[in-house]
């Protein structure tokens, strides 16, 4: 077994750095810091998780490492842009805004889950040839520094621990226990998958674009499309950084349909950019109610679902409002650059006004082109696939049924089983043209809808 880095053995028992009381620490009464927590009160107690994914993005990190232990959530970047300890220490105790944006993000994060919640952190900053931790332990700060070699580079590594009554994950790693870890790997989630940069939670990729649609229940949801259009300066609105992670269109033959839930039917956009005006996913929400069998018929139900407004500010959602376009099975979620747009200190709180308006209505207008490309995508996708897999299927089932005085038992079984799945495929047609019709419905409704109008998600 290979011995574990020191360092990330502190980092899993972030409580540890109580210990950090060597010559030359620094600390200081949480008494004076506790007082400094009202002026950044985050709109979720989660909503913690994200600042360091915008500390991470804006110190122009190449990638961010997440991972969750029983006692621990573990942070791992290397950022380019300098910064220290002490600007840190500065800005946690600081009632403004102070230092570089990742210093500001970083504080604002540590404060509310160190000071608000009561958890304990250890931050180990690699610089220059040193290593300097600084960290709270619930009832004051901490720092001490120790020598590295002078080759080793920057690289920021947090651990902030979970309560002792609230536990991180549970049976070896393949469940997530009820609690804090489970909102933060959501709230990461939720609002990670537009991340500029390689974002890594227990290995899995985040940055995709595939989140998971905020309203899902149970039923299926296939993401229709996700698309963006070049930028222009000219639209004069920031540029939003397409997230490295989305899956590259597939040229290869696959068995399945492309219509699935478990990817993406079209790219509406040229995956070699790396930046535009706005990205808009397209989604249909439908529950099959029966399969067809020999005494029932092929049924299901489409599922209505809200649709939103995602403000993106340094790598992650910050916030979301509610359309008000009348809810139809057809959801939309557009994501637009909230750089430059008022906010409180937080960042997490915009202010609506014109600015905000008008680069909601450059959204609109991009949604309404997606859905028609989209439509079409469709419509020339139906008449192909479906009667392919028919074939294919119903040729396969006849073999089965042709050899099956000679193996009786496996081959009647399979002969079945590829008659389902030919039938299966014209059902899925059914579900593919009501997806259709939901599509020139959402057109309309938005040629009578041309200001994006929406309310706060509560």
């Amino acid at each position: 077994m290979k011995n574990q880095d020191p360092l990330q053995l502190l980092l899993q028992e972030a409580g540890n750095v109580g210990r950090l009381d060597s010559e030359g620490s620094f600390t200081i009464s949480g008494d004076a810091a506790l007082g400094k927590l009202a002026n950044f009160q985050l709109p979720r107690k989660s909503a913690w998780i994200l600042k360091i994914v915008q500390a991470a993005v804006t110190a122009e990190a190449a990638a961010l490492s997440i991972s969750q232990s029983n006692e621990t959530t573990t942070f791992v970047f290397y950022p380019e842009m300098e910064f220290g300890v002490d600007e840190l220490k500065e800005a946690l105790l600081s009632p403004g805004l102070v230092g570089p944006r990742p210093v500001q993000h970083l504080a604002v994060g540590l404060r509310a889950v160190g000071f608000g919640d009561g958890r304990a952190f250890t931050l180990a900053l690699d610089r220059q040839g040193v290593r300097t931790y600084f960290g709270w332990n619930g009832k004051e700060l901490a720092q001490r520094a120790e020598a590295l070699p002078p080759e080793a580079p920057p690289r920021l590594t947090l651990g902030v621990a979970f309560p002792p009554e609230d536990m991180g994950r549970s049976l070896g790693g393949l469940a997530k226990g009820k609690g804090r870890a489970t909102e933060e790997y959501q709230e990461i989630v939720s609002n990670g998958e537009v991340c500029p940069i390689p974002l890594l939670f227990d290995g899995r990729r985040i940055d995709t674009m595939q989140a998971p649609h905020p309203d899902e229940t149970l039923g299926n949801t296939a993401t229709l499309s996700v698309g963006w259009t070049p930028y222009s300066e000219a639209d004069g609105v920031p540029p939003l950084d397409l997230p490295k992670g989305m899956p590259e269109r597939s040229t290869t033959w696959r068995p399945t349909d492309k219509f699935t839930d478990s990817r993406v039917f079209f790219f509406d956009g040229d995956l070699k950019q790396t930046h535009t005006k706005c990205i808009v996913k397209l989604r249909y929400g439908y529950k099959v109610e029966s399969h067809r069998s020999k005494h029932r018929s092929f049924k299901f139900q489409s599922l209505k679902r809200r649709s939103f407004y995602a403000w993106v500010k340094d790598g992650v959602i910050c916030h979301r409002e509610v359309s008000k376009i009348p809810v139809t099975p057809i959801s939309f979620e557009v994501y637009l650059s909230a750089d430059g747009l008022q906010t409180d200190l937080t960042g997490f709180q915009i202010k609506e006004d014109a600015e905000y308006v008008r680069r909601a209505t450059l959204g609109k207008e991009q949604i309404c082109f997606q859905v028609e490309n989209t439509l079409h995508a469709l419509q020339e996708h139906i008449p192909r696939p479906f009667s392919l897999h028919a074939a294919t299927y119903g040729a396969v089932g006849l073999v089965f049924t042709l050899v099956a005085p000679m193996t009786v038992g496996k081959s009647l079984v399979g002969a079945f089983a590829f008659v389902g799945l030919a039938l299966s495929a014209y059902d899925k047609k059914q579900i593919m043209d009501d997806c259709a019709h939901h599509l020139r419905r959402l057109t309309d409704k938005l040629r009578h809808n041309p200001r994006p109008s929406f309310r706060r998600v509560e």
